[in-house]
């Protein structure tokens, strides 16, 4: 028993490692610079590592306290990996592999409660396969993005709940530790978060039988660790909400966008039913998928706890996709673990009756989905930002003042990243940085501390320019705040106060052609912005989409 066991766990940590090492090789390695989010993701990761390098504990807090559209989860992840191994745009992508080599063995270990020997043995297996046959999980798994180890938190959520079950739903430790994952989660990615949260406290309300007058006494024993899971979350979140405008601005992160088509239209009602086949991997998996929820929808199913969580999920995954206005593929990626483990469950219970047609089922959907997901990885990224990104980055120097425009056809984020793995610039003088949080903090909060406390925080958001190495600045920074955010009639107050705090030799515009949201930063406006803080203007390159000119002093 043991032996087998140990097999189990051996083939699914050996497959998961050779489908991280085939995206390495396929995806990661030959990528592109980073996309919009990944750069931001990577920066942030960035000034957490500064932090944790120059000792500075109150500026880890203060950096990790001030992320909330992006929380901090992820760059807590990353920043020991650049600390480690430096500004590698290939290490910080493969904190993704990391997480699905571990979220593969999450749903392993939650697949294998299902059943006992080689039920139990197969419905991991099953459920492991599942995951890594998903083209979606496949796709973020490249990216320096959060999706990878939030559905890592959220297996885990899972799985521990699935402990608590088989228990029989008196473990207070594993409940404590079951609050403490809900948050965890909601600090990787605040929606799955929320959604692993509302999951679970529908399923702790049949479970504890909340709504009958007289429980029953295996439900007024579950009822106590209930209690203690939402105390654990509870307090958690009210050390992550200490700051009162932290809730709203909790709330406004998490406000839908219009994005995609419309959610009223056919079009937005069959987007994401659309996106099926790829978060199942194929068409046809995604009718597996479907077949295994009609399959836990029977009245012996739905006695099993661990089966209304994940129709619990799945059910409020959907309806919050079908309503949100936001219509984006990977914000139903928590479908796969649910849909996973469903699959893994009607797979140990065949194998009661058939372990060897449910071993060869599961060896025939890895050869299938194989040859049908692999060859379609690509690398991550955009190749062709490559050229213009390198172009920009060559033309900076060390005391260079850089004003760029969010309507590059890079990120603010991606530049100053790469600015970074040039050794040209510091974190502290990265402008994509900028948070409107962080200037109404400034001006609003700090001046009314006590001066023991406000002192040591009010060198924080006054690192910007950095005392040495290159500075940007962004026209459109910071995002969704029209009241503070930069624009070209701004520019020259916003100069002056980068050189009144520092001296540069040097200046560089770069300008993209095309402006939609900021027709009126133009190559001329901020050359002659430039001009107006004691800079002369020197030739101009294309590079791509952009327009660079290079200042002197």
């Amino acid at each position: 028993m043991v032996q087998r066991a140990l097999g189990g766990w051996l083939i699914v940590l050996g497959f998961a490692i050779a489908v991280a090492w085939l995206l390495l090789v396929r995806s990661v390695l030959p990528a592109g610079p980073f996309l919009w989010d990944e750069g931001y993701h990577a920066l942030w990761a960035a000034r957490i590592a500064a932090d944790l390098r120059a000792g500075d504990l109150l500026g880890v807090a203060y950096d990790s306290y001030r992320q909330v559209y992006w929380p901090p989860l992820y760059s807590w992840l990353v920043a020991p990996v650049i600390l480690l191994g430096g500004y590698s745009t290939e290490l910080v992508r493969s904190v993704g592999l990391i997480a699905l080599v571990a979220t593969s063995l999450t749903l392993y270990a939650a697949g294998r409660g299902f059943g006992s020997g080689n039920a139990a043995l197969l419905g991991g297996l099953t459920a492991s396969a599942v995951l890594l046959g998903s083209r979606a999980v496949l796709d973020l798994a490249t990216q320096a993005m959060l999706e990878l180890p939030a559905l890592f938190f959220l297996a885990s959520g899972l799985w521990l709940y699935g402990r608590i079950w088989c228990a029989g739903g008196v473990s207070s430790p594993a409940y404590a530790g079951l609050g403490a994952v809900i948050v965890l989660t909601f600090l990787a990615k605040q929606n799955y978060g929320v959604l692993l949260g509302l999951a679970i406290g529908g399923a702790f309300l049949i479970d504890g039988e909340w709504l009958r007058l007289r429980p029953s006494p295996m439900a007024r024993r579950r009822r106590r660790g209930q209690l203690l899971a939402a105390g654990v979350t509870l307090l958690l979140l009210a050390v992550w909400f200490a700051y009162p405008q932290k809730i709203v601005q909790t709330l406004q992160s998490l406000r839908n966008t219009p994005w995609g088509p419309d959610a009223s239209s056919l079009d937005g009602m069959l987007f994401y039913p659309r996106q099926l086949g790829w978060l199942a991997g194929t068409w046809w998996m995604a009718g597996v998928w479907l077949l295994a929820l009609a399959a836990s929808l029977r009245p012996a199913s739905l006695r099993d706890g661990r089966l209304r969580l994940l129709l619990l999920l799945i059910v409020l995954q959907g309806v919050f996709a079908q309503l949100s206005a936001t219509k984006i593929d990977r914000h139903i990626i928590p479908l796969v673990p649910a849909f996973a483990l469903l699959v893994g469950a009607q797979a140990s219970q065949l194998a009661r009756i058939r372990p060897r047609l449910v071993l060869a089922a599961v060896v025939l959907v890895v050869v299938v989905q194989g040859v049908d997901v692999l060859p379609a990885i690509r690398p991550a990224g955009d190749p062709s930002l490559r050229e213009p990104l390198l172009a920009a980055v060559a033309a900076v120097g060390a005391s260079t003042l850089v004003v760029g425009n969010i309507d590059l056809p890079y990120s603010p984020a991606t530049l100053d990243w790469e600015l970074l793995r040039g050794g040209v610039l510091s974190v502290d003088g990265a402008g994509s940085l900028s948070l409107a949080s962080e200037s109404r903090f400034a001006s609003g909060v700090l001046p009314r501390l006590p001066e023991p406390l406000g002192q040591p925080l009010r060198r924080l958001p006054e690192r910007w320019p950095g005392a040495a190495g290159a500075a940007t600045l962004y026209v459109g920074l910071p995002l969704d705040a029209p009241d503070l955010e930069l624009r070209a009639s701004g520019l020259p107050r916003a100069i002056a106060s980068a050189t009144g705090r520092r001296a540069f030799d040097r200046a560089l515009a770069i300008v993209p052609i095309s402006s939609p949201r900021f027709p009126d930063a133009t190559v001329e406006t901020v050359v002659a912005a430039l001009q107006g803080a004691g800079f002369r203007a020197g030739a101009d390159q294309k590079a791509g989409a952009t327009i660079v000119v290079a200042l002197e002093r």
